[in-house]
């Protein structure tokens, strides 16, 4: 066991208090995770898990896709949002200022994301949008010709 090693008690699933020390905190999160997750964690590292991350799967073709747009569970907050893209969330003031000097904009970053996830279906695509105003995205889509009104399913969340 590797809890010897660090200063920290790390019994149980409570959240780790972060330090000062990127890799005292990196291995804080590690000892606590369960040995499946760290299982999961090889094979996708190893390239055998059925997932992908956008950057993972870029230059790939794959029968069916299913593309998870989710802006609360992000890692990179602010650098793509599927809900400015899709208008069901407003532009910041800041994505403004960029647009007006030319500058690249969360939705240009976000469109290129999007572009590269949905291009690599070779048959099928299922994308799947979670948003806070699911009615207003699934109208973009339709207005944008990127589907049909008839491919957009709605879910209420209970």
């Amino acid at each position: 066991m590797l809890q010897p090693f660090s200063a920290g008690d790390f019994s149980g699933n409570e959240d780790v208090e972060k330090t000062d020390d990127e890799r005292h905190d990196a291995w804080a999160v590690a000892l606590q995770a369960q040995f499946s997750e760290v299982s999961k964690y090889r094979e996708y590292v190893l390239e055998l898990s059925p997932y992908g991350t956008h950057q993972g799967v870029k230059g790939l073709e794959i029968p069916r896709v299913m593309a998870l747009a989710d802006d609360g569970s992000t890692r990179f907050k602010g650098l793509a949002s599927y809900e400015k893209l899709l208008g069901t969330k407003p532009a910041s003031k800041e994505d403004l200022k960029k647009m007006q000097e030319g500058k690249e904009t969360t939705f240009e970053r976000t469109r290129r994301l999007l572009y590269v996830t949905c291009t690599r279906a070779e048959e099928s695509l299922a994308l799947v949008v979670y948003s806070e105003n699911p009615q207003a995205g699934s109208d973009y889509i339709v207005d944008k010709e990127w589907v049909s009104l008839d491919e957009v399913v709605l879910l209420k969340q209970e």
